[in-house]
């Protein structure tokens, strides 16, 4: 069974195999494009720019939504200077109208997780581990994690023998 832990921070120490990190969705991925191509050198969102990117998120996790109901007005002539900052923006505006798509982005990220990851390990609020109970996620402490590491292992080996 696949296991969760879910940390304070960042993760302070090197993945082993069997191990990954979900960090909370902040779609800076999906935006990079969309700043790179709408707003180069303004840094300034607009209408364009908004509706763009909103689109792509919400068609990429939640593409029953209507994004066009979403009052971009609220949100023209701020300023930014990375795409990160761009990011809060656009989160702010999804927490608000949208605040599925932060669970919708995390299961889609669980689910096509690749085989043989045994650990995940989720940096985010608390309010979302859910999403990985629903999933059949078990959730462990830090200190289990070796422990859980060992036991797949050691049934990995066993079965080989078995097999021979």
């Amino acid at each position: 069974m696949s296991t969760y832990v879910r940390l304070d921070g960042p993760l302070t120490r090197e993945l082993k195999k069997g191990e990954m990190v979900i960090d909370f969705p902040t779609f800076t991925e999906e935006l990079q494009v969309e700043v790179a191509k709408l707003a180069p050198g303004k840094k300034r969102t607009a209408i364009n720019l908004l509706s763009v990117s909103l689109a792509a998120i919400i068609k990429k996790y939640e593409p029953t939504f209507d994004y066009s109901r979403i009052p971009h007005g609220n949100y023209i002539g701020r300023e930014f200077d990375t795409v990160e900052e761009f990011s809060s923006i656009i989160c702010e505006i999804l927490r608000q109208y949208c605040p599925n798509i932060f669970r919708s982005a995390m299961d889609k990220k669980i689910k096509n997780r690749p085989i043989g990851i045994n650990v995940i390990y989720y940096n985010g609020p608390f309010s979302y581990t859910d999403v990985f109970d629903r999933n059949g996620l078990q959730s462990i402490s830090e200190d289990q994690i070796d422990d859980v590491l060992e036991l797949k292992r050691s049934r990995v080996i066993s079965a080989f023998k078995k097999s021979i």
